[in-house]
């Protein structure tokens, strides 16, 4: 057999992911404090609530991934938004 095995706690590691939720959350907080629109912070907050219910309450894949989805989708608005705002 080649290779290894990382044995991973999964407290720790649902922790992990949903501090990065929430850091996602603060990001999108910052953005909202410079161009006022409220769209990708409610986007990004049910991101958010949707996998901190997956990773604490009852794991669902589903739920996870739409989490995950939406957080992705509020960063491609910001993004636009933001290039906008530089024209």
């Amino acid at each position: 057999m080649l290779g290894f095995v990382i044995a991973i706690n999964n407290t720790i590691w649902a922790g992990t992911i949903l501090a990065f939720a929430i850091l996602a959350v603060i990001g999108l907080a910052s953005g909202f404090s410079h161009h006022r629109k409220p769209l990708p912070m409610l986007i990004g907050v049910l991101g958010a609530v949707l996998i901190s219910h997956t990773m604490q309450a009852e794991y669902s894949r589903v739920i996870e991934l739409s989490g995950f989805a939406l957080l992705s989708v509020v960063a491609i608005l910001e993004w636009q938004i933001k290039g906008a705002s530089s024209e």
